[in-house]
């Protein structure tokens, strides 16, 4: 069994599924994702080839300071958020590992109540764990997501429960940073077809034709991704909105209800902005469902040691009571680990022995 030392040594960088988790599972990278550094290396050359065409053509005007500041401060936003956005953790389940527990759990018993529609739990081959509504396996990452939207291939990421605010707030800050583009461009191509355009038709005869090629493409890059995040903005919006995500809108079958929606979009919004946790309190489980459902752990949690053990040796994420889900209403009593003789028996229930899964849990600094 994994002992102090080993788990603390685990909690500097550990590979889990598919990714590299760090800072006590907070932050999360896929090596293989080639999305992240394709999208970081387009956005950079816009945005340096964008900086060119200003230095070279607007350094005599007066708004040229201007227009390179607020280049740069949405460009410097821009990639802050996107690493914000990618590597944050989206909210990842720990794999069990136990295939000797998974025998004994069978998934057609676990059910789950909510607005009078019974729902029939699955169970994840991949994590061996319970699935609970709202939990979705991601191939790419290799590990079951709660309250998964959607897998970012431009991020190498998926957006979950944790960095789904992120997300939004990315491609807000996108929104401006492309329109600010587009409309410069656009400027410059109303010189190139001569079109007089306050002080700036005089420089119209010193841009190459190397220059002119690129700023018609980069405007083409830039109108489309602008295009583009405006139709994902509102498709977040709606789903937000509407208490649903991407991938159980794509996967509910059309006509039928969404049982995590409130009457009022109001409070879907304010549920999802503040407590996206609240849905579990209208969920009522069976017994079969509620006595495997607590023992899956997030990462985050596990490695950060920020969970909790009730009397029954089940595993309650400290993520879940930070994001809303009032455990009392469940009547379940919460027994601080620090002070749980039992915390390696539970342990054992989440990892089996350490020498069996170097494969599945490696400490990438040895």
């Amino acid at each position: 069994m994994i002992n102090e030392h080993n788990v603390n040594a685990m909690k500097k960088c550990v590979f889990i599924g598919n990714k590299y988790y760090f800072c006590k599972g907070k932050y999360s990278i896929n090596p293989k994702g080639i999305g992240l550094p394709l999208c970081l290396m387009l956005f950079i050359y816009n945005f340096v080839h964008i900086c060119y065409l200003v230095n070279k053509y607007y350094n005599n005007s007066s708004h040229y300071i201007y227009l390179l500041i607020i280049n740069i401060i949405l460009f410097t936003l821009h990639i802050l958020q996107t690493l914000n956005t990618a590597l944050t953790d989206p909210g990842s389940f720990l794999p069990n590992y136990n295939e000797d527990k998974s025998n004994s759990i069978d998934a057609k018993l676990m059910i789950a109540t909510i607005q009078h529609q019974d729902y029939f739990l699955k169970f994840c081959r991949t994590c061996l764990n319970a699935r609970d509504l709202r939990v979705f396996h991601c191939s790419d990452c290799g590990l079951c997501i709660l309250r998964h939207d959607h897998h970012c291939p431009w991020l190498s990421t998926c957006i979950g429960l944790k960095n789904h605010k992120h997300f939004l707030f990315l491609v807000i800050i996108n929104l401006a940073f492309f329109l600010f583009n587009c409309l410069l461009l656009t400027q410059f191509l109303l010189l190139i077809i001569k079109v007089n355009v306050n002080d700036l038709n005089e420089i119209t005869n010193e841009m190459t034709n190397l220059d002119k090629t690129f700023i018609f493409v980069l405007l083409c890059i830039n109108g489309v991704i602008f295009l583009f995040h405006i139709v994902l903005l509102i498709n977040h919006i709606i789903y937000i909105s509407t208490g649903q995500t991407t991938s159980e809108r794509l996967k509910r079958k059309k006509g039928a209800t969404n049982p995590f929606r409130n009457k009022s979009k109001i409070k879907n919004i304010s549920e999802f902005w503040n407590y996206p946790m609240k849905y579990k309190e209208r969920i009522e489980y069976n017994d079969k469902a509620a006595k495997f459902l607590d023992t899956n752990i997030l990462i985050c949690d596990y490695l950060s040691g920020n969970y909790y053990l009730t009397p029954n040796k089940k595993i309650i994420s400290q993520t879940y009571i930070n994001y809303g889900y009032d455990y009392t209403k469940q009547n379940i009593e919460l027994i601080d680990k620090s002070n749980n003789s039992t915390e390696d028996d539970s342990r054992e229930n989440i990892i089996s022995d350490d020498s069996d899964n170097k494969h599945k849990l490696v400490n990438s600094n040895n």
